[in-house]
């Protein structure tokens, strides 16, 4: 089953040459800070593509440069939300531990 991560151009490019990096990923979170559960994907293309747009509009100016990463969820180290951790409808996540387990290739820009 697909899963996917919406993000900037700048951001999507480096997933797709690197796989997932710790160091990039708590840099492009930016003063907020990254979500300590680890990096986000959803079954729900809408809401990537959604949150894709944002991410591209807060960090490159510009809505139109975001990205759609998809996945196949049998090819990630998924983790679900537990009871008292805050996580989105359909929303799982990489733990920053498990991120050396996802290198390139794993994720495409999706149609």
């Amino acid at each position: 089953m697909p899963v996917f991560h919406g993000t900037d151009e700048v951001s999507a490019q480096n997933i797709l040459a690197n796989g997932l990096d710790q160091q990039a990923w708590e840099t492009a979170a930016g003063g907020a800070g990254p979500d300590p559960k680890g990096f986000s994907v959803t079954d729900r293309f809408e809401h990537a593509r959604d949150w894709a747009r944002w991410r591209a509009l807060e960090r490159l100016g510009d809505a139109d440069r975001g990205v759609v990463l998809e996945a196949d969820s049998d090819d990630l180290p998924l983790a679900t939300g537990q009871p008292g951790q805050w996580a989105d409808p359909g929303e799982r996540f990489i733990r920053p531990e498990d991120f050396t387990m996802v290198g390139p290739g794993i994720f495409q820009a999706a149609p």
